[in-house]
């Protein structure tokens, strides 16, 4: 039995509309420029630490010099992993160099680990990939669910191909999706961005079995003007 459907409200839909597709597309302009500067800028300056740290070990005299260049090295090598993991939830590599399921297990794994919570993956071989902004959009949609997550234990992502259709359902055991303003917002950018794309999103609390979300985009599509 379905609990709760949650929408955008239809008061001032056409200017709620603009004001999200704006805020969608200023998102992902930041998660780039963000990406860009981690690589380019801090990623660069953490690797030349590294080479100083390396030349510093090797002119050591004392074992007491040597073990704080060593303690420094390894916290060096955790914050140069924890940029890495940055930049690829900003900006999957995966995404773009294997497409959308490679991805998506890749992504899963990290919440799985993070979240301490089980992920079932049914992830069908797509015969053809979409075009990157479906695949950039369903992966986002991913994210914006699995962030709303609340309290559940196990996690389930399927992806079909219906046709010329993706679909997309996203399960959880869970608490549900709060009805505050804050959850709200997460199924307002999941049901714009489908809306964006030529596709649609609902979100729905299951009585006593958490949520789930079903996804329905187009492999190819022409963008709603904003």
């Amino acid at each position: 039995m379905v609990m709760g459907l949650f929408e955008p409200s239809s008061g001032n839909e056409a200017w709620l509309s603009t004001v999200l597709a704006q805020a969608l597309s200023d998102r992902e302009e930041e998660r780039q420029a963000i990406t860009a500067v981690l690589r380019e800028d801090v990623g660069q300056s953490l690797t030349a630490l590294a080479l100083f740290l390396r030349v510093a070990e090797d002119n050591c005299i004392t074992p007491q010099c040597a073990k704080k260049i060593q303690d420094a090295r390894n916290l060096l090598s955790d914050i140069l992993k924890s940029v890495e993991q940055l930049t690829c939830r900003l900006t999957p590599p995966a995404l773009e160099n294997q497409g959308l399921g490679p991805a998506l297990e890749v992504y899963a794994q990290e919440f799985a680990h993070a979240a301490g919570a089980q992920v079932e993956l049914d992830l069908e071989v797509l015969p053809a990939r979409a075009i990157p902004e479906v695949e950039l959009g369903l992966f986002r949609m991913v994210q914006e669910a699995l962030e709303s997550v609340n309290n559940a234990s196990v996690v389930r992502i399927a992806l079909r191909q219906v046709n010329d259709q993706l679909r997309l359902v996203i399960e959880d055991n869970g608490a549900g999706y709060w009805p505050e303003i804050s959850s709200n917002w997460r199924v307002l950018w999941m049901t714009q961005r489908a809306k964006l794309l030529g596709g649609c999103c609902s979100v729905q609390n299951l009585a006593g079995q958490g949520s789930r979300v079903t996804v329905r985009m187009p492999m190819t599509t022409n963008k709603v003007d904003k």
